[in-house]
């Protein structure tokens, strides 16, 4: 693409974002129209001055649209410590188990772009490959299965005893983070790829829980009528 083409094309990102902020910053709420704008344009100006730079901290050519096997966590600049989300928002984490994962590295980026304190953006396949999406297995009947960024899910029988609306929801997994006692909290999206009209995520769907059924089974699995009862 020659520069006149990158300088079109990135106009015209900028000017979809100032005319309609809510498609990637929601709700505007207590903020002023020209801070809503600046919280959507802002992530278009950051990706243009990586590209423009060769990418930042970690990044490899090609990748920020990637998705990482296991996801993508963002560290601090030392590599030491990870961010995850609590009820008061962002904090840090030594542990990158309880890292929350994005399905893309421009995921990551995008989130985090006002973030001081988060440095780089890295696969979570390289700090932990031992996490339990590796390792642990399954409780419910579909054993031994373990979801990965970009899978396609339905929501189990279990879950739906007491959630009937999913039933038939195309689902895919967006997001990974380890729970304290044991399992994994995943975050789905409805759609896949992700894009910028894409709706937000929704988490508190549970699997590999200790003596729990699991809230999600393969959509292969689901079609079939063999996943979890």
């Amino acid at each position: 693409m020659s520069r006149d083409e990158q300088a079109r094309a990135l106009r015209k990102k900028l000017g979809s974002a100032i005319s309609d902020p809510g498609v990637t910053q929601g709700y505007k709420g207590e903020r002023t129209l020209t801070e809503w704008q600046l919280d959507a344009v802002m992530p278009i100006v950051l990706e243009a001055l990586r590209g423009a730079s060769g990418g930042g901290a970690g990044a490899k050519v090609g990748d920020r649209e990637a998705l990482g096997e296991l996801g993508w966590i963002v560290a601090s600049a030392d590599g030491a410590r990870f961010r995850c989300w609590e009820s008061c928002g962002p904090a840090w984490t030594a542990d990158p188990k309880m890292a929350t994962r994005y399905a893309r590295r421009i995921d990551a980026e995008s989130v985090h772009a006002e973030d001081e304190d988060a440095w780089r953006v890295i696969p979570f396949d390289d700090v932990a490959p031992d996490h339990p999406a590796e390792n642990a297995k399954s409780s419910g009947e579909v054993d031994g299965w373990q979801p990965r960024i970009g899978d396609e899910v339905r929501a189990s029988e279990h879950f739906l005893k007491e959630y009937g609306e999913w039933r038939d929801q195309p689902l895919w997994v967006a997001g990974l983070q380890g729970c304290e006692r044991g399992g994994i909290n995943v975050s789905v999206s409805e759609d896949w790829p992700r894009n910028n009209r894409s709706l937000g995520l929704t988490d508190g769907f549970y699997v590999n829980r200790p003596d729990r059924p699991n809230d999600l089974v393969p959509a292969a699995l689901a079609r079939s009528g063999k996943g979890e009862r």
